[in-house]
């Protein structure tokens, strides 16, 4: 293009807008043709690229032509550095389609009820180990750095950093500091009216909830929430154990110990010599409960009353997946459920939890006591739970058996303190 960059005319920037406007910068601001006292820019070089740190240009004198010789050199990433992987990710549409073409005939199958259990986290966890896939880390990454920032505004905030570094390197390039501070202005505007949109929406939705409220409350004053991570360095500093996953497995067990323990401490400690503030005589029946099995729509009923978004146990499978899977889980989940009720036994796999011990935020971090433990429990063991605690809680309001001055776990049980 015969337009002279070190000349300011309407031409000029007019053509300069044009070529900033679709994400061009300017790679040549020196002059490329001198002929006596005559200096002009006007062989140009334009690149649009994610990373313009990776891209230099160069102006060589030489004596060929009356204009100088231009060149670009652009830096590409290695092919394999693509195949790098920074985590794991579910396939979740991969994973409905394993789920949905299994074979749940051999849980139905199989009248033993552990055996029954066991096969059927066997192959939910083969679904989930084939879903699994490798997340690839590309730099071009769009990570949010505030949960009212969209991926527009992402792509908006490098651009203008970008420019801002090319300003450094082009002080006294007019057009392209003017260009910035349109830009910048404009986003700036643009990121104030998004902010203000999203915390007054959001305000909105809290509605009377306390928890969403407080949540809200800590987001928009910036307190962040301790999210460090185990120190594992304080329990296996003075090991023998020359082997990590050794080091690690003997602290979990130890946890493991504690944790388990606590209950039957506390209840030691208590003083159990008095008279009983209940007679249990004055509340018994000559009838026995006895537990029934339940149809689809009543389990049905039971998994859509867990509560969603809750955190997956050890089984990987999630209140949510459940939900949305039902209709295919529904048989093997009511076999075993039914199973459970008729043997009266809970099913072995059902018990085992994914501990996880979390800093209180005071105190010795090298005291088991300054933590406690937070158990992700399987999906489904909730969901027998719940059908065990509806038949129970029903027998026990039908015959009266506890007493009125019992508060706790009881619905529809309001406190009122009497003078």
């Amino acid at each position: 293009m015969n337009c002279n960059l070190l000349q300011t005319d309407n031409k000029t920037e007019r053509y300069l807008d044009v070529l900033y406007k679709r994400g061009f910068m300017c790679g040549i601001s020196v002059p490329t043709r001198v002929a006596g006292d005559s200096k002009t820019c006007i062989d140009h070089i334009f690149v649009n690229h994610k990373d313009h740190e990776k891209v230099r240009t160069a102006v060589m004198t030489t004596s060929i032509t009356d204009h100088y010789t231009v060149a670009l050199d652009i830096q590409f990433n290695n092919i394999k550095d693509k195949q790098t992987t920074d985590g794991t990710y579910t396939d979740y549409k991969h994973l409905s389609t394993l789920v949905n073409t299994c074979d749940w005939s051999r849980v139905t199958d199989e009248p033993e009820l552990n055996r029954a259990t066991d096969t059927f986290h066997e192959m939910l966890t083969e679904c989930f180990q084939q879903a699994t896939k490798q997340k690839a880390s590309t730099k071009a990454k769009l990570d949010k750095l505030k949960p009212w920032i969209t991926e527009g505004l992402v792509r908006s905030i490098r651009t203008r950093d970008r420019l801002s570094k090319r300003i450094k390197k082009q002080p006294f390039n007019l057009a392209l500091k003017r260009h910035f501070l349109i830009y910048r202005n404009t986003l700036n505007t643009l990121l104030r009216n998004t902010k203000t949109n999203y915390y007054r929406t959001a305000l909105n939705d809290v509605g009377s909830n306390p928890k969403h409220f407080w949540k809200f409350v800590n987001e928009l004053s910036g307190r962040t929430r301790n999210k460090d991570a185990f120190p594992l360095e304080q329990y296996t500093a003075n090991r023998n154990l020359t082997d990590e996953n050794d080091c690690r497995t003997q602290v979990a067990d130890e946890f493991n110990t504690y944790f388990s323990q606590v209950g039957y401490n506390l209840a030691k400690e208590i003083d159990s010599s008095g008279n009983p503030v209940v007679d249990d005589n004055a509340h018994t029946v000559d009838s026995v409960f006895t537990m029934t099995t339940v149809t689809e729509d009543e389990l049905q009923d039971f998994v859509h009353s867990l509560r969603s978004g809750s955190a997956a146990g050890y089984d990987l499978l999630s209140a949510d997946f459940l939900k949305t899977h039902f209709k295919v889980l529904c048989k093997p989940l009511l076999h075993i459920v039914n199973t459970s009720i008729t043997t009266g036994q809970f099913p072995e796999t059902f018990k085992v939890a994914k501990v996880i011990p979390i800093y209180k935020g005071a105190g010795d971090i090298s005291l088991k006591s300054n933590f406690r433990p937070i158990s992700l429990l399987s999906t489904c063991s909730k969901v027998l739970e719940k059908i065990v605690k509806h038949q129970l809680t029903l027998y026990i309001n039908q015959y009266n058996i506890l007493t009125d001055c019992q508060y706790g776990f009881r619905e529809t049980k309001n406190f009122r303190r009497t003078i």
